[in-house]
């Protein structure tokens, strides 16, 4: 008898290690996509965008989507999807709206209010950019050219300041992009 509670007590103390272990495997697993999401930055995109075509001819809209091999530009009713091949730069232009937490769209910078540093960031991956069409925003991927020490730097900016894209020229024989940004406060 004693055998067996000391037999059944080792299972039961075996069973809420493995549960134990189980939930710490759960929990590690949950917290994976917050550290994934770590990696993007959101950037704040004007109003308007011109694209610089190779051709040496523009055109201007809105950027709603962008991926390796496109992008699209709308303007009112109509959209138009341009080969990134055939893109020289893009330059934005007007305002900038951030999105409070309560949902709202806010005005933070005009187009002429000029003042703070651009910083240019080179060699990014064309697929290291997403545009988050509804609200003006965009993600970048820092860690495919920055270091933690750069990451933690530019992540310190971030908590009080928005990145706003001003300008991305394109080498399409490398699939890279050069991003010119500056951190506007909020």
């Amino acid at each position: 008898m004693k055998r067996f509670f000391l037999t059944g007590f080792a299972v039961l103390i075996s069973l809420i290690g493995f549960g134990g272990y189980s939930q710490t495997v759960a929990n590690d697993q949950a917290q994976a996509p917050k550290a994934e999401m770590e990696q993007f930055l959101e950037v704040g995109l004007r109003e308007s965008v011109t694209v610089w075509l190779k051709s040496g001819s523009s055109l201007t809209g809105q950027l709603t989507d962008f991926n390796q091999q496109e992008l699209t530009l709308s303007a009112q009713d109509f959209s138009q999807s341009i080969s990134l091949k055939e893109i020289n730069r893009l330059e934005f232009s007007g305002d900038v709206y951030a999105i409070d937490s309560d949902g709202t769209r806010r005005k933070i910078r005009g187009e002429d209010n000029n003042t703070e540093e651009t910083e240019i960031w080179k060699g990014f991956p064309l697929a290291a950019f997403q545009v988050q069409n509804s609200s003006n925003t965009g993600k970048l991927d820092i860690e495919t050219i920055f270091s933690d020490e750069e990451i933690d730097e530019i992540k310190s900016i971030a908590m009080d300041s928005l990145y706003v894209i001003n300008e991305i020229e394109f080498d399409s024989l490398e699939q890279k992009m050069t991003i010119k940004t500056m951190a506007v406060d909020l």
